[in-house]
């Protein structure tokens, strides 16, 4: 069992009941008093922070650290006016920046934050990645100005034979069609604090594709020979990952490789299965702060 396993909901009364030092008995009789219907998982909660509490007396604070502490690695997608999920708007994403700047939110590089916890460091407290997937054209547009109002940070992966060009592997619009990044574009948003991974060649799911070694170590080569510097991260299409596509990018000689897999990345993940939480258009601004703190989608 690990400390961040859990619901969001379940993940802050866990940490509320141990800021408070709860009792876990006086939380057990507390159960008696409710709807039958919840008493069950109520227990099931009672039990684990039984737990989790008996492990805050028998831990050192620095391990204690490295047990409940969680980085929250934000996803992205498309910045602009379009009514979808994928795109987040511009006034959206300028209160989201904001509000980790009003809350002193240390926004650190993918791939630093990655090689941290692979190495088996704890991040400081409130420590939060900005990860960006496809490359669109908005991206620099829209993304980075705001960026660097903050001076944060960000990652964008790149899908390296589409460079310059739209994406022609979702279905339907806004995505379908929209403009990409092209390689003349990369070096000068260097300057900018932006650095760049690989998200294949063409963005096939790797769990299915015949292409899937070729698609991840042709991303690395044709990036790195755009950029003229090493590209160690990666991230899976569409999220969809399995022991085949995690051989060919460890095959590959990426350091670590980002999934959609809605939870908060700690030490002790698989570096390349790091999850990610989407932030989507609709999402409130209680939301996304739930979705800092906490995880979820």
């Amino acid at each position: 069992m690990r400390f961040l396993d859990a619901s969001p909901h379940e993940l802050a009364l866990r940490r509320a009941a141990l800021g408070m030092h709860a009792s876990a008995a006086v939380l057990r009789a507390l159960g008696r008093v409710l709807p039958r219907a919840v008493q069950a998982r109520w227990a099931l909660f009672v039990s684990n922070y039984a737990h989790w509490s008996a492990e805050r007396e028998r831990l050192e604070p620095d391990d204690w650290d490295r047990v409940t502490r969680g980085v929250p690695v934000l996803l992205y997608h498309a910045f602009g006016d379009d009514n979808d999920r994928y795109v987040v708007s511009r006034t959206a994403f300028a209160r989201q920046l904001r509000m980790l700047a009003l809350l002193r939110f240390r926004v650190r590089p993918y791939a630093e934050i990655a090689r941290m916890l692979r190495d088996g460091r704890v991040p400081p407290p409130r420590t939060v990645a900005l990860t960006f997937d496809d490359g669109y054209a908005d991206n620099a547009d829209v993304a980075v100005p705001l960026l660097e109002r903050h001076g944060f940070p960000a990652t964008i992966f790149l899908v390296s034979a589409r460079l310059g060009a739209d994406n022609d592997w979702t279905e339907e619009p806004p995505l379908r069609g929209r403009a990409l990044l092209s390689a003349e574009q990369l070096a000068p948003l260097r300057s900018h604090r932006v650095d760049f991974g690989a998200h294949t060649r063409t963005h096939p799911d790797l769990t299915v594709s015949d292409a899937a070694t070729d698609e991840v170590a042709s991303s690395r080569t044709e990036l790195e020979a755009a950029l003229g510097l090493s590209v160690p991260t990666f991230a899976y299409p569409y999220g969809r990952v399995d022991d085949r596509a995690v051989a060919a990018v460890r095959d590959a000689g990426f350091e670590s490789a980002c999934t959609t897999d809605p939870r908060l990345a700690q030490v002790g993940d698989d570096p390349l299965r790091v999850p990610r939480v989407e932030i989507k258009r609709d999402d409130s601004l209680f939301t996304f702060l739930r979705k800092v703190w906490f995880g979820g989608a």
